[in-house]
């Protein structure tokens, strides 16, 4: 029979706990969404290459800037944008089986409130076209994004007929 101290056990167990809690962090550190606002512009674009898929769009015509308002996800149902290394890019929307052309720029800006504090804000410019009939096309002006490895969420803010309208949009891999 073997005995093991109490003294023994404890300590076993604050070196389990430590480990446990150092692996959390971890975890938690590599798999979290950044905003991209807190990347370097490189780091963000590399980030950004690929083809994501609209997985949910809502809207806020209230123009108070909150999250989720109105569910408009049909409207982008699929979609699927392949940014590339390039920066050019195709949208594909399936429901009229139509696939855009254009480009992307991801840019950062700085402004200056009166008290002299800074923000720094990263946007993305997405611009594409239907090369058959240029006449359809799309502008895009996203910012406050969020990027991980499978997940994109960003803001857009658009006037429609004189109305202030934020879309919010998320995106998988």
């Amino acid at each position: 029979m073997v005995f093991v101290s109490m003294k023994s056990k404890l300590l076993a167990m604050k070196q389990l706990y430590r480990f446990l809690f150092v692996g959390l962090l971890v975890l938690m550190a590599t798999s979290c969404k950044r905003s991209v606002d807190s990347l370097s512009i490189n780091e963000a674009e590399t980030r950004l290459i690929g083809t994501w898929t609209i997985t949910q769009v809502k809207n806020n015509v209230r123009g108070d800037g909150k999250w989720f308002r109105n569910d408009v996800t049909g409207s982008y149902r699929d979609w699927e944008i392949s940014f590339n290394g390039d920066r050019t890019l195709t949208i594909y929307i399936p429901d009229e089986n139509l696939t855009l052309s254009g480009d992307w720029q991801m840019y950062e800006d700085w402004s200056t409130d009166s008290d002299g504090d800074s923000e720094w804000n990263t946007f993305l410019s997405i611009y594409a076209y239907d090369p058959q009939n240029p006449e359809v096309w799309r502008t895009m002006l996203w910012e406050e994004m969020r990027i991980s490895g499978t997940e994109l969420r960003a803001k857009e803010e658009a006037l429609i007929q004189g109305e202030r309208v934020f879309y919010f949009y998320e995106l998988r891999r």
